[in-house]
């Protein structure tokens, strides 16, 4: 399958919107749609970003024979790549706004500081929860 038969494959069996994903990306809805159309094709920066939301390479994520052959939206198959298909599973299970949390911090360089920033966030709602 083709690159963007994979985008679409993948961003369906997690369940994100267009929507969803260039929000992720910083792209408008339209741009990440002619990512999927195959009119356009993301920067490296929203590639890696890609590949690192859906925990795949971004070799796989490219590959014209990669897992989305074998990957169906429902995760009824496990995909030859070892790709993990509980995660699409339980990603989908999620709400929108937990879906979109997990991308964001799956694309993020600098994954302590988001950590520590949701913590002191915890920490002040418990304090204002007392």
């Amino acid at each position: 399958m083709s690159f963007k038969e994979n985008l679409r494959l993948l961003r369906r069996a997690c369940g994100f919107s267009q929507e969803d994903v260039a929000n992720v990306l910083g792209v408008d809805r339209s741009a990440y749609s002619y990512y999927e159309s195959g009119k356009t094709e993301p920067s490296i920066t929203n590639l890696v970003k890609i590949a690192r939301m859906y925990r795949v390479s971004t070799d796989t994520l490219v590959d014209n024979e990669g897992f989305a052959a074998t990957l169906c939206v429902d995760n009824e198959q496990v995909p030859e790549t070892n790709m993990p298909v509980v995660i699409l599973r339980n990603l989908k299970q999620c709400s929108n706004d937990e879906r979109t949390l997990i991308a964001l911090f799956r694309t993020m360089e600098n994954k302590e500081l988001a950590l520590e920033t949701l913590e002191k966030i915890c920490r002040e709602s418990e304090a204002n929860n007392e």
